[in-house]
């Protein structure tokens, strides 16, 4: 009974062999299309100081003169896998010399901007939906007035920090960027 087993299988061993090979090959590229991951590069930064005690809000040199401050960071986002990536849970935590948190801000998206009669607004950053093979440039904003100016006047630097997902709500990477000031 086996050898007989042994002897059907032997004859149809091309088509087995080609059937596996042809499955293998299907599950390899599979895996190799969803590999792949989001990498990020700050292209710019942009600190505005300003002082409002003059009345007019004049531009100062440093953030110890400032009552006011806003910045701008310019982030290239590429996914070089095969499948679409989500970003989000996208955080910009101040930082002290010891590396403790001192404030979190969820930045804004300089894209969305718009104005009302008397103010300019923009819409929180919540996620970045990337493509394959695709590069995404980001404008990120946040500011600091009177009442929160000195969080930035005890801050030595920053973490942009954010959350790749890959398929499920589950599986996702957190990356940090540091920038200095």
């Amino acid at each position: 009974m086996i050898t007989e087993i042994f002897d059907l299988i032997k004859s149809f061993e091309g088509i087995i062999g080609a059937l596996l090979g042809t499955l293998l090959t299907l599950i390899v590229t599979h895996i190799l299309s969803k590999t792949g991951k989001v990498t990020s590069n700050i292209v710019k930064t942009n600190f505005e100081y300003l002082n409002y005690h003059t009345g007019f809000g004049e531009p100062v040199n440093t953030v110890v003169e400032a009552d006011h401050a806003s910045i701008e960071i310019t982030v290239d986002f590429f996914n070089n896998s095969e499948s679409y990536k989500s970003i989000n849970d996208i955080v910009i935590i101040l930082c002290d010399n010891s590396d403790n948190e001192i404030h979190k801000i969820i930045p804004k998206d300089i894209e969305t901007r718009g104005s009302g009669s008397h103010s300019v607004y923009y819409d929180d950053l919540e996620y970045i939906n990337i493509g394959p093979n695709e590069l995404i440039k980001k404008g990120l904003r946040f500011g600091f007035n009177t009442g929160d100016i000195e969080l930035l006047k005890n801050t030595d630097y920053f973490k942009l920090i954010y959350s790749v997902h890959k398929g499920s709500a589950k599986s996702k990477k957190v990356i940090t960027k540091i920038i200095n000031f």
